[in-house]
């Protein structure tokens, strides 16, 4: 995932120069193990729910072109938990409960602009 990232940086940091800042904001799952990788650049907080607690999976960094490194944060997750990913605008403290297309559209339904996204994915035993 980071040379995923690596690579992609130098087109958002050219994007940047013409059109403003780009955040991103990815996810990589070992199954196997249960290790969540979370890369950010400028992106906002993403969500595990395991049972009834969260677990907010936030850092501080800059958007993509701004020269900085993306931040890591590892996690783990298991059976049962759902991950939760959306853009700015996106309140993340409704629509936590039901199917993961319940709480995507409960998320975005309630954004405050037109342009925002969410991914959510619930991780099954096999």
């Amino acid at each position: 995932l980071k040379s995923a990232v690596y690579a992609v940086l130098p087109v958002l940091e050219a994007r940047f120069e013409r059109s403003g800042f780009v955040t991103l904001d990815a996810l990589e799952l070992d199954l196997f193990c249960g290790g969540a990788t979370f890369i950010k650049c400028g992106a906002p907080p993403s969500v595990i729910i395991r049972g009834d607690k969260a677990e907010k999976i936030a850092a501080k960094s800059l958007p993509a072109g701004l020269r900085e490194e993306p931040a890591v944060i590892y996690s783990k997750i298991r059976a049962g938990d759902t991950v939760i990913m959306a853009t700015d605008g996106v309140n993340l403290n409704c629509g936590m409960r039901g199917t993961p297309f319940d709480i995507c559209g409960a998320l975005t339904e309630k954004a405050a602009d037109d342009d925002a996204a969410a991914v959510v994915l619930r991780l099954k035993e096999a």
